[in-house]
């Protein structure tokens, strides 16, 4: 079976599926390169790089093969860039928020704060699965200004997301903020919380994981 997994929304491009063999996170991104920091251990892919190209975007992407335990990217050059998680970051939230108690599980209702937004979609309560599946940044935002900028540095730091700087705001450090993590960075967080390798309960992991998945199908 064949498990794909979003995390993203709107100009947020980032993807993520796995299967039994293999686990992926792809980076789309209107940037520029500052460097090239190729790895003999990651293998160059031209069709990645082609669809890279297809896309519009300067980006990577970046595949970590479970069963042959080996690296495949496309534009391997990026995939060590430290950028802003913007989106991606609620899986990370969501764990914590689901840890520190804040929320109970996927069905836990989260308020709408009142204010209309574009999307109509995020105006009204929301539980966390549709939330993360939606990419509701408010309802993220206002989990985050529960746990509470010491504990979420606490879990920040105790996972080593990325440079850890959570300055700029509790409800927006991952999106204005400081915050900044590589795509080689954010393959290996999600390999760690595949194998339950994350400092939460097996829980709250195999929660988070859950409400990550957008669609299941045969291979």
């Amino acid at each position: 079976m064949t498990t794909t997994i979003y995390c993203g929304a709107r100009s947020d491009r980032f993807a993520y599926s796995w299967s039994a063999r293999a686990a992926a996170w792809a980076f789309l991104l209107a940037l520029p390169v500052v460097q090239a920091l190729g790895q003999p251990a990651i293998v160059e892919s031209h069709p990645a790089r082609s669809v890279i190209d297809s896309s519009g975007f300067a980006g990577t992407i970046l595949v970590y093969d479970i069963a042959e335990e080996q690296y495949v990217a496309g534009y391997r050059d990026r995939v060590h860039r430290r950028l802003m998680p913007a989106s991606t970051f609620k899986i990370l939230n969501a764990l914590i928020a689901i840890e520190t108690g804040v929320v109970e599980d996927g069905s836990t209702i989260i308020e709408w704060d009142g204010v209309s937004r574009d999307r109509p979609e995020l105006n009204r309560d929301l539980d966390l699965a549709t939330a993360f599946r939606i990419s509701a940044v408010p309802h993220f935002q206002e989990l985050a200004r529960r746990i509470g900028a010491e504990r979420m540095k606490e879990y920040v730091d105790a996972v080593g997301y990325g440079n850890r700087d959570i300055s700029g705001g509790v409800d927006r450090f991952w999106l204005t903020g400081s915050l900044r993590i590589s795509p080689a960075e954010q393959v290996e967080f999600i390999r760690r919380l595949q194998n339950d390798d994350l400092p939460f309960s097996s829980t709250t992991m195999t929660i988070v994981k859950e409400i990550m998945i957008n669609e299941s199908t045969p291979i």
